[in-house]
């Protein structure tokens, strides 16, 4: 495609006579989080699905061949947020899932798919799965001589896949960017979990032991049913936010605890909402 942020072949430079160098994978020019934040246009103001000319008005662009929306459109279809059907552009399931999902779990598995959907993400992550990361300088070798980027690519493409890796929950593990690894994603909790962990704190009654769904004495579990009954009355959503909390007394980066505290918020807003009155 012509939108393309790196195609295999070579394309003849019109202003210097001659081809014109392409990198040897693909990837994307916009990172993962403002792909999301350009289709988030789409679910909020289009209902799902909008023309390309309707999309470049939505994101601020002059018109559908400017070359920085058709750039970000690329990035979008990279991550498989968007499919285009004639002039009409389509949230795809997994964008909807990264949108509007009420799981976390499913939110996180969308974006993982989503990262791992670009051709030179994926090589990168297969090559360093665990281990430690160059530093910047490494990197930045490793895309140009193993990975055949262009010279003049090396400094986005960088900062795309680290910004996407960030993203999609790959530096989750090391609380840093010294290394990716694949997020664990509990689909699905068991609910009687949060009862085994909270046994060793709370006192026992021997005569009438509680059960996780039922039985539970009124006094103890004040907390409101905000949608769901899993773990004595509190909201899956925050048990598997709570389940994705690092170790206590890991370091946490800025942007890393940042994050976590919006992703809380955010819950938080979303099952107790403000009295309209």
């Amino acid at each position: 495609m012509s939108d393309m942020a790196a195609e295999n072949s070579s394309a003849s430079d019109p202003k210097a006579g001659k081809p014109r160098p392409k990198s040897g994978v693909s990837f994307p020019y916009y990172s993962l989080s403002k792909s999301i934040e350009a289709v988030r246009q789409i679910h909020e103001k289009a209902g799902g699905r909008c023309s390309r000319s309707q999309l470049a008005s939505l994101l601020g662009y002059s018109g559908v061949v400017n070359g920085g929306f058709l750039t970000r459109i690329s990035a979008a279809k990279m991550f498989g947020l968007i499919e285009e059907y004639s002039d009409t552009i389509v949230l795809t399931e997994r964008a909807k899932s990264i949108l509007s999902s009420t799981k976390l779990a499913e939110i996180d598995h969308a974006k993982v798919d989503a990262f791992l959907s670009v051709d030179l993400y994926q090589r990168v992550f297969e090559q360093y799965d665990g281990q430690n990361l160059p530093g910047e300088a490494g990197l930045k070798s490793v895309l140009e001589n193993h990975f055949k980027v262009v010279p003049k690519q090396v400094d986005p493409a960088l900062r795309n896949l680290l910004d996407s890796a960030d993203t999609a929950g790959f530096f989750r593990v090391a609380g840093n960017r010294s290394r990716m690894v694949k997020p664990i994603i509990h689909h699905n909790p068991p609910d009687d979990v949060l009862s085994s962990e909270t046994s060793a704190v709370q006192p026992q009654d021997v005569h009438a032991p509680e059960e996780p769904h039922r039985g539970r004495n009124p006094s103890r579990h004040k907390t409101p049913n905000a949608g769901g009954d899993d773990g004595a009355g509190i909201d899956p959503a925050l048990i598997g936010l709570l389940r994705n909390l690092p170790p206590p007394g890991e370091k946490l980066g800025p942007k890393r605890r940042q994050a976590l505290i919006e992703a809380f918020k955010s819950t938080i807003n979303f099952i107790y909402p403000e009295d309209e009155d």
